[in-house]
This record gives C-alpha cells, structure tokens and sequence, in this order.
C-alpha cells in the first residue's frame, strides 16, 4: 500500500490521474495553521473568555481542533455543553473578538519556510492572496505586520464580504480578479474547510502537514496533495 505520509507536490492528480504539475498559476492560502502558527495567542484569547466565566479552559491541541470555521463555531465549541444558548455564545464572541485583537501577536510567526517560499513565488510572478475565516480586522492586520513585504491580494477574512468557507465565493472572486480559471489555482490549507474550499471551487486542494490538522483529516475532505515542507509548492507551479 502506498506510504501517502510521502506524498509531495508531485502527487497532483486530476482528469484521470493525469498529471497536472506547472499548469497552476496562482495560490490561494489559508492563513492560521498554513502561513502562521498562531495557537498561542487563539489559546490565550479564548481561555481567557472561558475562565472569566468559570469554565475550563483549553489545552493547545484543543484549541488548534476548534480552530478554522470562524470566531462564532470556535466560541460555541469551546463553551461547555449546556452553555451554548445563543445569549451567551454571542456574549462569548465579543468577548474573545476584543480579546485576540489584543494579544494575537503573542506566539504569532511564519512557520519556517513559509517567507521562503512568498519569495520564490512573488519573483516568478505567481499571484497569492489570502482566504481564512479569521475575524478580518485581526487577519489586515497579521498579514500587514508579519508580510507586509509581499504583495498578498486580496486579503480575504470572515468580515471580508463573502460567506465563510467552506463556500467557494471568496475563492471564484480570488481566481475572477486574477483573470484565471478556477482549475488555474491551488488553494492551500491546513483544515477540512480549506479542502472543501478547494473542491468546492474546482481548485486543487492543497493540504500542508505542518498545521492545526492531521494528514487523516486532511485526505477525508479531499486532500489532493500533502505537503511535508512548503518549498514543495513550487513543483506544482512549475518552479
């Protein structure tokens, strides 16, 4: 049985199992779990709302599996049941939403190889934006503090005008605005939504190993590819 821990970029399969690599030309990214780790400071923001209240607080890996379908599901899934009546979810979610804004850039940097490979990238010309369901006033202002020297656009959030993924609006816009096919761009994540996204918008799902999930959930919503190492892209680009 193949060893898929293995896979890399040159795993890419589409149209029956033809290859497809150098026919991507642009990347959509997600951005926690994917171009940032940024654990510590969700950790920190959302214990803080749950033992204000008396409740339990979260563990890291916790936090990382309740990370990426937006501040309001966080909320909900971090809140013990029987506490998750509408008033208080939405009491919980402005609460966290002041909190993170003040202490994300606790913990938060690119993973290694992450600034690398936007180089590489932004050199040969390839567009990248950003697609996440972080709250878009904290995602503006990640990417403006820790990328602020690559050209990242759009910069997609939950507050940003389109739906939260797993729906494929924000993405179809991404590849509209670059003038290319959806089939064109690999969309690159690191949870279940990333690569619902991906099919969704019949882009290549992209899954990175180094994020909040592992590589079963991963293949289970559609991984088409798994990197180990972002510098593995690059073959998909032809590069």
């Amino acid at each position: 049985m193949e060893d898929k821990s293995q896979q890399t970029d040159t795993s890419a399969k589409a149209d029956g199992g033809e290859q497809k690599q150098g026919l991507y030309r642009g990347v959509i990214f997600d951005l926690d779990g994917t171009l940032v780790d940024s654990v510590i400071g969700l950790q920190l923001a959302i214990n803080r709302v749950l033992t204000d209240r008396g409740f339990a607080p979260l563990s890291v890996q916790g936090t990382k599996d309740r990370v990426g379908h937006g501040v309001t599901r966080l909320v909900q899934q971090a809140l013990p049941e029987g506490h998750r009546d509408q008033e208080t979810v939405a009491e919980c979610e402005e609460a966290m939403r002041k909190a993170y804004a003040a202490c994300w850039r606790q913990g938060t940097e690119p993973y290694p190889g992450i600034r690398e490979l936007l180089t590489i990238l932004q050199d040969a010309g390839v567009p990248c934006a950003v697609h996440t369901n972080k709250m878009q006033n904290v995602t503006n202002e990640v990417v403006a503090y820790l990328f602020a020297d690559f050209d990242l656009q759009p910069v997609i959030g939950s507050d940003g005008g389109y739906p939260l993924k797993p729906d494929p609006a924000g993405a179809l816009a991404i590849a509209e605005q670059w003038g290319l096919l959806p089939r064109e761009c690999l969309f690159v994540g690191d949870s279940e939504a990333d690569m619902q996204t991906a099919g969704n918008a019949g882009m290549l799902a992209v899954g990175v190993l180094w994020g909040f999930r592992d590589q079963a959930v991963l293949e289970a919503h559609g991984a088409e590819v798994l990197l180990q190492k972002p510098d593995q892209l690059l073959g998909l680009l032809g590069l």
